[in-house]
């Protein structure tokens, strides 16, 4: 198990918790400190995040996140590819599951 603290680029100061950086840091954590696979994260919001995976030859592979998901807002958004800038839009949702996808 480790304690996680992660300041975010972009929302430019510490945050409650961050997906991508308990990911990375389970990577870190494998490959530096020999951790094995589960990798228990306790955040800054005092839930917990588990990061699972399997390692083959020496990498790491297959890696799922595990945690609490809460509904904060739809939102919906239309990504413009040629700007590159997301648009605002009404009329779709982006919906959030609970339960990791296998595949």
């Amino acid at each position: 198990t480790a304690k996680i603290r992660t300041f975010e680029r972009g929302v430019e100061r510490e945050t409650l918790a961050c997906g991508t950086g308990v990911c990375a840091s389970s990577y870190v954590l494998q490959k530096l400190y020999g951790f094995n696979s589960p990798i228990a994260f306790e955040t800054r919001s005092k839930e917990w995040l588990q990061v699972d995976f399997e390692l083959q030859e020496g990498e790491i592979d297959n890696l799922t996140l595990k945690g609490p998901v809460k509904w904060i807002r739809d939102v919906a958004f239309s990504i413009n590819f040629s700007t590159q800038r997301a648009e605002p839009l009404c009329s779709s949702h982006v919906h959030i599951s609970s339960s990791p996808t296998s595949g």
